[in-house]
């Protein structure tokens, strides 16, 4: 006999057997077929920040392989299941990228790493002045948080970079920072 094609276009588990004219049957065999449509998910822990400080991204991938590139995808580096880890300790572009066994493919992720050495930017409105009445001073930021105190550095309350007002109503001395 000569046999015969099947189409599979799904996961499937497939039961077959045979015989011959006089009736005798072969046992049941089975053959299992697994469509995988799905490409792998790479990560990277964490995802993009702005640090000064050196670190470790730890990368994953649901199931072999992952890829990672920090030269703009001119080489990709291969990583399992297992993961693993990049030192980080300047601004970097990381690209990742998920392949598997049967070629599927998914798209390119990037990560963003930013070096960042330069301090806030922090200022006080009115900066100083003498007055006899209440009043708010202006606290601001150019990124991330501002600290400031009024009982001579004891103690420290932060403001966001959108700023905040600070009931001012004796004399103070106002002490700030990013």
């Amino acid at each position: 006999s000569t046999g015969t094609n099947l189409a599979i276009s799904n996961s499937l588990t497939l039961l077959y057997f045979g015989h011959d004219a006089a009736g005798n049957y072969t046992a049941t065999n089975s053959a299992t077929y697994t469509l995988d449509l799905v490409a792998p998910l790479p990560t990277a822990t964490p995802g993009s920040i702005s640090t000064n400080a050196p670190f470790t991204a730890a990368l994953s991938v649901d199931e072999n392989w992952g890829w990672w590139s920090t030269n703009g995808g001119a080489a990709w580096y291969a990583y399992p299941t297992t993961g693993t880890n990049l030192a980080i300790s300047n601004t970097v572009t990381l690209l990742l990228c998920g392949r598997d066994a049967v070629s599927n493919q998914g798209p390119t992720n990037t990560v963003a790493y930013t070096w960042d050495t330069n301090a806030p930017t922090v200022g006080a409105s009115p900066a100083s002045g003498t007055t006899n009445s209440p009043f708010a001073a202006t606290l601001t930021a150019n990124e991330d948080w501002g600290w400031w105190s009024t009982n001579g550095g004891s103690t420290w309350s932060s403001y966001p970079a959108a700023g905040t007002n600070l009931p001012i109503s004796n004399t103070t001395t106002l002490l700030y920072f990013g």
